[in-house]
């Protein structure tokens, strides 16, 4: 290491093992600076920035430090503030990058004026300091910058400035206790390299607690330290969500996260951070799925790419698994057509003439709906079953009664919603379908309600109703079918028609209906839909559909 000799001004060079107690000057770059090449010349005494040099080195042999350049102690030249103090909160000092671990790492940083009066120390001026930069006091103090959050340390550069672009994220490689070569030329890139090395070092997932206002796709890293303004209040969490290490592939970077389905194709993934003040809270970010399996991006949802919440909806959760890559080439969001988070029940049967036991009963036995449960208001004209943002799980429960009898099981009900992978899923339940499953559970309640879900509310069963657990079951039963969103569709599923004499009694017939159902996804007016279609084909059976 090269130091300069505080009385001689010459530069000297030491080894680590011979290093002597030392100090650094601290300082704005500005016009007809000194360089290390006009030091070892008497050109250096020619140039505007000697005097500071000279006045650095005056005051190391003061304070009894032999040599400057250093780290013993630190001596901030603020040429923009005047004796009477009323300018240092807005020095140019505190907006510069490389200056933050100068004010950081010192353990003794002396602040001068324009004309080299002492304007106090850190220590004195810790409170004043850490309102114009954000940076704790605790750091001010000595605390190891380890001890606060990838994000909150992000924060305290947010604000500054280099004149190399690359310089943001070099100047940081203390602050974060890395290694990485210095590559001038490569622009944004070296922040991007930063992050890496961050994550190869720690799985502090804070790091991607940054926001921005940029509504394309986006990675899971940062373009530059400002993207970190609004973490200066954000801190780690004591419950620990990350279960998995994360790390950058060939096809992104893979990670596994809590995510909550938020909106379609759309989750809230939450992150082990937190907003200092509020420990009920988590930090979130929302990932959107790509006609890429497994593939995610960053997005914007309703103006906002990442949002607080309170810490009770992690157990909607489910951990799962996903790329992001940091480039999503040609992804744009006004390309993407807007989804509806739910579905289209474009034909539905109202009434149907069930399989009949008794022949005699034949035309007077139906299938009557009895109740449409849905998050959003049923109406019989437009049948759309939409999911809440923030909500998941069923979108809607579609109830028939059989009428007039409550023989071969009162009820029947047909299912949709939405598994954690934001795939459809179809479930039938009661002798309606011809299927003999085990009757769906008694409905308690129900008689006399309008097709309106808040009344159903109010009674308490409206959760029970649209519980999502049928749709967790693994392995799935034979009535229940799933789809594939990249696919569009579900399987048609079909059942078919069969008629045969009881031999116990020959007045008495089993006729078994047949039905399909269709589910698949199409685009209706300006938006792609999830369309049911439900068909009961027999000539002899009595159904009447609502259709649109």
């Amino acid at each position: 290491m090269r130091l300069l000799n505080a009385t001689s001004l010459k530069l000297e060079e030491f080894f680590d093992g011979s290093l002597p107690p030392y100090a650094i000057l601290s300082h704005r770059w500005q016009d007809d600076e000194a360089s290390f090449q006009d030091m070892q010349t008497d050109s250096a005494r020619q140039k505007a920035g000697y005097t500071k040099l000279k006045l650095c080195c005056d005051q190391a042999v003061k304070d009894g430090f032999g040599y400057a350049w250093g780290a013993a102690a630190c001596y901030a030249y603020l040429f923009d503030v005047q004796n009477d103090r009323a300018s240092f909160s807005i020095s140019a000092w505190f907006t510069r990058g490389w200056t933050l671990q100068e004010l950081v790492a010192p353990a003794r940083v002396e602040f001068y004026s324009s004309t080299w009066d002492s304007l106090g120390t850190k220590a004195d001026l810790k409170d004043e300091i850490s309102a114009i930069t954000g940076i704790d006091v605790e750091v001010l103090e000595g605390a190891d910058p380890a001890r606060f959050c990838v994000a909150k340390r992000m924060s305290w550069a947010s604000q500054r400035t280099t004149t190399r672009v690359e310089d943001r994220a070099y100047s940081l490689l203390g602050i974060f206790d890395v290694n990485m070569p210095m590559l001038y030329g490569e622009g944004e890139k070296a922040f991007l390299r930063l992050q890496d090395e961050i994550i190869k070092h720690s799985d502090d997932n804070s790091l991607f607690a940054w926001s921005s206002t940029d509504d394309n796709y986006r990675g899971l890293l940062a373009k530059s330290p400002s993207e970190f303004g609004d973490c200066t209040n954000v801190v780690l969490s004591e419950r620990k969500l990350n279960r998995v290490p994360y790390s950058t592939t060939n096809m992104g970077l893979k990670i596994q996260l809590p995510m909550v389905a938020w909106a379609m194709n759309t989750y809230l993934a939450a992150l082990d951070c937190e907003i200092k003040g509020y420990p009920n809270s988590r930090v979130g970010i929302f990932l959107k799925l790509l006609q890429e399996k497994d593939q995610c991006a960053r997005i914007m949802f309703e103006g906002k790419d990442r949002k607080a919440f309170d810490s009770a909806l992690i157990a909607q959760s489910s951990h799962i698994e996903v790329y992001v890559r940091q480039r999503v080439p040609d992804v744009r969001p006004e390309h993407q057509m807007d989804f509806m988070y739910g579905f289209w029940l474009r034909r539905l049967p109202w009434k149907v003439k069930p399989w009949t036991p008794l022949l005699e009963h034949s035309d007077t036995e139906v299938w009557d709906i009895d109740e449409v449960i849905s998050h959003n208001t049923w109406k019989e004209e437009s049948r759309f079953a939409e999911i809440p943002v923030g909500s998941s799980g069923t979108a809607v429960a579609v109830w028939y009664r059989h009428i007039p009898t409550y023989k071969y099981g009162l009820y029947s009900v047909l299912k949709l919603g939405f598994d954690t992978s934001v795939n459809p899923v179809c479930q039938l339940q009661g002798a309606m379908w011809g299927l003999e499953p085990d009757p769906p559970e008694p409905r308690v309640g129900f008689e006399g309600i309008m097709l309106d879900p808040f009344p159903v509310k109010l009674m308490g069963i409206f959760e029970k109703e649209m519980s999502p657990s049928w749709i967790s079951e693994r392995p799935l039963n034979r009535h229940t079918f799933r789809g594939d969103r990249l696919q569009g569709t579900i399987p048609q599923v079909e059942y078919f028609n069969t008629t045969q004499r009881d031999e116990s009694d020959d007045t008495c017939f089993h006729e078994w209906r047949s039905w399909r159902i269709s589910i698949v996804e199409k685009v209706v007016g300006n938006q792609r839909v999830w369309v049911v279609d439900i068909d009961f084909p027999i000539p002899s059976s009595k159904t009447e559909y609502l259709e649109g």
